[in-house]
């Protein structure tokens, strides 16, 4: 009977009447473990993380890939066995960090270059030095501005177009444009700002 057998014995079994389909044995699986492999889910989602899936979305997403999976892994131990689902676990973790964060970029992305493109085109706009974008030596009256800042912003290259729209519009930091534009340091993402800076200067007093 299924009950005398030895544990790890019991939980290849069961996986491999999973595999084949058999909803009890996947029942038995998840009851079996849920609670040591959910304890690990909840230490690793954080407050962020708990608004965009709940621990048994996590939960549900690791025992089906490790079902999938299992004859590429050789089960020797419980502990091994668990170590195995909650890695599978972290995986699954990771990946959702990765794409809350990205979806948080591109919509603060948008953002930014939706209120420049306001700005720029919006004649009634006033472009106050704490809003816009200051350029030593560089007199621009309103109107004036806002066509050549448009025509010059288009000209540079997409990092250096980005950099200046995410710093001076979207009001990002230093550490959240590196992070954005996928500079590994703040400081990186200071010269590339200061680069680009330059050259829009340059195109501005060309024109």
């Amino acid at each position: 009977m299924l009950s005398m057998q030895a544990p790890i014995e019991e939980t290849i079994h069961l996986v491999q009447k999973a595999q084949a389909g058999d909803q009890e044995a996947l029942n038995r699986l998840f009851s079996r473990y849920y609670g040591r492999v959910q304890a690990f889910v909840r230490s690793r989602l954080g407050p962020e993380l708990r608004l965009e899936a709940e621990s048994t979305d996590i939960m549900q997403e690791t025992f089906l890939a490790a079902i999938w999976d299992f004859d590429q892994y050789e089960v020797q131990s419980q502990a091994g066995f668990i170590q195995w689902l909650s890695a599978i676990a972290e995986n699954r973790i990771r990946q959702l960090a990765r794409r809350t964060y990205a979806e948080k970029r591109d919509r603060r992305r948008q953002q930014a270059l939706r209120r420049l493109r306001d700005s720029i085109h919006d004649e009634s706009v006033q472009i106050e030095p704490a809003a816009s974008i200051t350029l030593p030596g560089v007199a621009l009256e309103k109107k004036e501005a806002q066509e050549r800042l448009t025509v010059a912003l288009d000209k540079l290259s997409p990092q250096g177009r980005e950099v200046i729209l995410l710093r001076t519009q979207g009001e990002a930091t230093w550490p959240e444009i590196a992070t954005i534009i996928g500079k590994g340091s703040e400081s990186a993402a200071r010269q590339l700002h200061a680069r680009a800076m330059l050259e829009l200067t340059s195109l501005l007093r060309d024109e």
